[in-house]
Formats: C-alpha cells, sequence, structure tokens
C-alpha cells in the first residue's frame, strides 16, 4: 500500500465502529428490553455501600444490589427478568459529569468485547447523561487496527441495536459527534507514509463533501503566493509539498466568523535539529491538533442547525524532515504577516506553521476570536502531565469562556500565565522574533505560546497545548495509551456554544 492507493481507498480502510454508527438506528422505549444488555451503574461510599444510579424495575434493581454484595469489581455481570445488567462502577473522582459519563460508557465497551450483543439498552441515570455513556460506548468500540492483514475491526462485536429509555433528544447530534471523533483518530493513527500532507487535505476535502461544506486545499505556488514563508521554510527538507486546508461552515450570522487552527505536522524528525530516536514513531501524532480542527469542522458541518457565526477551520499539514533542503538553525524566514523569524532550532516548527496560519486567518476573516491547537511542547506534559492540556492566550474573557466549555463537555484543561516578562524573550537578534528563547529562560510552554502571540496580536487568541493528552490521554473519559481526539469536542462546544 502506498500513499495514492490509500488516498483513493481510505473510506473502507475506516475502523468498522464508523459503518456500524452511520447505520444504527436507535430504538426508544419506557421498559427493559427482553434478551437485552441493560448498562446499569452504580457508585459505592466511602464505607462501600454499593448505590445503583440507575432508573430499573425493582425486580431488577434488587437483583442489581444483590449482585453488588457478592462483588467489588468494577463490571459486573447480573441477569434477572429476561434481562440481562451489566454492572459499571461509576469513579469516585471529582472531574466533569461528561467525563465520568465517557468512561462508565468506555468500560462498558471493555466488558462488551468478546461478546455478540443482539441489543443494549441505556436506561436513564442520576449523576450522568445516558448520552455520555453511549458517547463512551463508541470510543470503546474503536479499534486502530485497520492496517493489520486479518482485522475484522471488531465488527463481530458491534450491538445489534441500541434503545434509549430516555427519549430521543440529542441523539443525532451525538451520532455526529461520534463520527467526528471515529474521523480524527484514524487520521491520527494513519501512519505518515500513507497520511501526507496532501492525502490529509484529500481527506479533509472529501469529508467535507459528504457533510456538506467547502474545503479547498492550496498547495506549494499558492503557498508562494500568499507570501507563507514561515511554513514554506518548515516544509524545504521533505518530498512532499505542504498543504494548506481550509474548511468553511456557514454560521446564522454570516457578518461574523471564528477560526479553529491546527498544527498538522503528519511526521516531525525535528529538522536539522534531529529528535532522539525514543519513541520517534509517536511523531505521526504531531498533526493531532489538525486532525481535531477537521473533527470539529465536519462534526459543525453535519449538524442540522449552523453554528451562531461562521466558523472557518484551518490547518497547516506539513513534514518535517532533515533533507538537503531543509532549513537551518540561524536562517531568517518571513512569515505572511510581513515578520521575519529568526530560527533557533528546527524542531520548533510548529510555531512557524500556527504563525502563518493566523496570520492567514486575521487577513482574510477578521475573526471574533482564533483558537489554535497543537502538540507543540514537551514542556506542557512535564507541567501538566497527560490528564489535561494547557491553555494560554490573551483574552481573560475567552480563556474563561473555554475553561467554561471544557467542564461542560469533559476536556480538562488548565490556564498557564502569559508572563509579560517573557513578552521580549521572543524578540530576535537578526529577525523580528525568534523561535524558542535563550536557554536560561525555559518555560518553553508560555513561551511556545508567546512566539504564537506575535501573530495573533490583538484578535482574542486562545493556544491549546495538547502534547500531553493528544495521545495516551490518562484523564477519566478516555481510551487509556491511544490517540484522544483531544481538542474535538471543546473547539466544537465552543463555536457551537458562542454568544453573538
Amino acid at each position: 500500500m502506498n500513499s495514492d492507493y490509500f488516498a483513493e481507498n481510505w473510506k473502507s480502510l475506516l475502523p468498522g465502529a464508523c459503518r456500524w454508527i452511520e447505520a444504527l438506528e436507535p430504538q426508544y422505549g419506557d421498559a427493559p428490553v427482553p434478551g437485552a444488555v441493560h448498562i446499569a451503574v452504580y457508585v459505592r461510599d466511602s464505607e462501600g455501600n454499593a448505590e445503583v444510579i440507575t432508573e430499573l424495575p425493582d425486580v431488577l434493581q434488587d437483583a442489581a444490589l444483590q449482585q453488588l454484595q457478592r462483588t467489588s469489581d468494577s463490571v459486573s455481570w447480573v441477569c434477572a427478568q429476561d434481562a440481562e445488567l451489566l454492572l459499571v462502577k461509576l469513579s469516585a473522582l471529582p472531574v466533569s459529569a461528561a467525563q465520568l459519563g465517557r468512561q462508565a460508557g468506555i468500560d462498558a465497551a471493555s466488558a462488551l468485547k468478546g461478546r455478540r450483543s443482539p441489543q443494549v439498552v441505556f436506561p436513564r441515570y442520576s449523576r450522568i447523561s445516558a448520552l455520555d455513556v453511549f458517547d463512551g460506548l463508541c470510543c470503546g468500540f474503536y479499534e486502530p487496527g485497520f492496517f493489520k492483514k486479518k482485522s475484522d475491526q471488531g465488527d463481530a462485536f458491534l450491538p445489534g441495536g441500541v434503545t434509549f429509555l430516555t427519549g430521543d433528544e440529542g441523539f443525532e447530534e451525538k451520532r455526529a459527534l461520534v463520527k467526528a471523533y471515529y474521523l480524527t483518530r484514524f487520521l491520527q493513527d494513519t501512519p505518515s507514509n500513507l497520511l501526507t500532507p496532501g492525502v490529509m487535505g484529500t481527506i479533509a476535502k472529501e469529508a467535507s463533501e459528504d457533510a456538506g461544506i467547502t474545503c479547498r486545499r492550496y498547495r506549494r505556488k499558492e503557498l508562494e503566493a500568499f507570501g507563507m514563508g514561515s511554513m514554506l521554510g518548515v516544509s524545504q527538507g521533505s518530498v512532499h509539498e505542504p498543504c494548506f486546508i481550509v474548511m468553511e461552515i456557514p454560521g446564522e450570522d454570516s457578518s461574523r466568523t471564528a477560526v479553529l487552527a491546527g498544527k498538522g505536522l503528519t511526521f516531525d524528525t525535528g529538522g536539522i535539529s534531529l529528535k532522539p530516536s525514543l519513541d520517534l514513531d509517536k511523531m505521526k501524532y504531531d498533526m493531532s491538533g489538525g486532525a481535531a480542527v477537521i473533527g470539529a469542522g465536519i462534526f459543525l458541518g453535519s449538524l442540522e442547525k449552523k453554528p451562531p457565526v461562521n466558523v472557518v477551520c484551518l490547518v497547516g499539514a506539513v513534514e518535517n524532515m532533515p533533507g538537503g533542503g531543509a532549513i537551518k538553525p540561524g536562517d531568517v524566514l518571513t512569515a505572511m504577516n510581513g515578520k521575519t523569524i529568526e530560527v533557533l532550532n528546527t524542531d520548533a516548527e510548529g510555531r512557524l506553521v500556527l504563525a502563518d496560519v493566523i496570520s492567514y486567518a486575521r487577513k482574510f476573516y477578521d475573526p471574533e476570536f482564533i483558537i489554535d491547537a497543537a502538540t507543540l511542547t514537551g514542556g506542557v506534559v512535564i507541567a501538566l502531565g497527560r490528564a489535561g492540556s494547557g491553555i494560554m492566550g490573551n483574552s481573560p474573557r475567552l480563556s474563561a469562556y473555554l475553561k467554561h466549555i471544557s467542564e461542560a463537555c469533559g476536556e480538562p484543561v488548565w490556564e498557564l500565565p502569559m508572563w509579560p516578562e517573557l513578552e521580549e524573550e521572543t524578540l530576535g537578534t537578526f529577525g523580528d522574533v525568534k523561535n524558542i528563547p535563550k536557554p536560561s529562560v525555559k518555560a518553553s510552554s508560555i513561551m511556545g505560546a508567546w512566539f504564537i502571540r506575535q501573530f495573533a496580536e490583538e484578535t482574542p487568541w486562545v493556544h491549546l497545548d495538547i502534547a500531553g493528552t493528544a495521545w495516551g490521554c490518562s484523564a477519566l473519559g478516555y481510551v487509556k495509551e491511544q490517540s484522544s481526539a483531544f481538542g474535538l469536542r471543546l473547539m466544537a462546544e465552543a463555536c457551537l456554544g458562542y454568544e453573538v
């Protein structure tokens, strides 16, 4: 298989769960379904007492409580009245309800794997939403082994159907979100010999057509015409041309625009400032911010209701290689907005791409706000670990809004300070700005944000550093040790909830 074949046949390689969610016709009812698996959620207090936080008929409730007296496992099975109960323990950690619900669904999916369930039933729950549990179940059904010769993508174990005992409000929106989540993770998991910058653009284009939204792709000649010297500089060492992806989703107020910007490094060797070999394979995930932006755009474009304002999704898809034409430490690049950039480290390349992406957004869209998502710095992993992402920005109001959305959608973030004393550390000696500060400054995540801020200028902007959460995210509500699609929910919900 090569990248050309993959570009033509990528839809046939999507995980089986993608076809399952597309064809799923949910049922609705108000009573247990004979022969079906009912996902019942319970909690234990500090003294070990169990409470089933699921609305069940008395006889099923009694059977569940009896089972819980015999086991302390997080997942347990019990049968009663021709109905099967899957008892899932709700985490006691003080995180958002959305995360708790998704984690319950992920745990349920793990228990269901290896068996064929004709129907899965979601009763009413207290403390969490049935749709969040369904969301988590879908997350858990995603199988990343789609390039294995004999992989069945887990199709044999996907439920024959689902029934909700809670009504049908919100299902279609959740279906659209799950489909976007699957696409985002598929992009993340595809190896870079297949997902070149151009192929990433092809998938974005075809997925956009399916969602009924506009998508344009610009290649090297167009980028040269735009004056995007910073992004082009990053691509110089690669045999693969860069691809700038522009997706447009119309909003209710067509005179106003929000921009989502993503770093799309399909592979990052570090360039001439070569990375060490340990875990270098994970650098295929360096396009995760771009994948989340594409996923958010597809989700927003698939909804029946338009977002409050126009949404533009911009992704700079590039490969950073140490080829003969690669940029070198000491080189000076000219960004689209005319600022010159002194490159002191070619492995600080994501910010070079975002410099041009954000300059393009400001020139052509005059946005209400910009949110960028990028696997920008290892420093954010040291600061925050893998249970949440760092956010930084120039607008306290926008940052506060994103933190509120974060709690609601279950994508945890923590704001890092933009110390004003550090701005001068972005100023260059031979260029207007430099892409890294002197070594004594440290604060790599904050300094990365400060560099990007030089191009956001006065436009309200927030930077989302997902280097610790794009894969191997340890937060509740995420499949551990795998790609995560982190940022998709946060950016999409930020656009949907924006008050005009």
